[in-house]
């Protein structure tokens, strides 16, 4: 490797990508959430189903559609880019050429108006997929009127 790489995640990853395997409905159960692994194992084979829904439910109000659907967010935000990324990184920065540097990054803040047009405004959904690709594409500078001073100030930053 003859170059630096940054990697990075948004803290909310599943909650965007999990739309096509999460039920698309207002309250979900516990067994919506063992199922929606179930799918996830079709395409990630090898999941220990059990283990994963015991590590991801556990503290978690199994009652509550909400705090239920943030758990499954995390599960598969970690399972499809969280864990894949840092995992990368850390392969590479252990097989970097000397005075070559590898960065990670976790992304904690969105343009509100990107949230909106996105979807992730919706209460649960956090900072999701791609939230950077908004400051790092210099947008609030492209249409000021679309965003806040705080966000042309994190997009000047990164």
């Amino acid at each position: 490797m003859d170059v630096d790489i940054i990697a990075g995640i948004a803290t909310n990853e599943g909650s965007m990508l999990s739309q096509s395997t999460l039920p698309a409905k207002d309250n979900i159960t516990v067994g919506d959430f063992i199922e929606a692994t179930k799918t996830s194992d079709s395409v990630y084979h090898g999941l220990d189903v059990k283990r994963v829904d015991d590590y991801y439910l556990q503290n978690v109000d199994k009652n509550s559609s909400l705090e239920l659907k943030k758990a499954f967010y995390q599960l598969f935000g970690d399972l499809i880019m969280k864990c894949p990324t840092y995992l990368f990184a850390k392969q590479v920065a252990a097989n970097a050429k000397q005075g070559r540097n590898v960065y990670f990054y976790q992304v904690t803040y969105q343009s509100q108006y990107y949230a909106h047009q996105l979807g992730c405004d919706r209460e649960g959904m956090g900072i999701c997929h791609c939230a950077e690709s908004t400051f790092t594409s210099g947008q609030p500078y492209l249409t000021p009127g679309l965003y806040t001073p705080l966000d042309t100030e994190f997009s000047a930053d990164i």
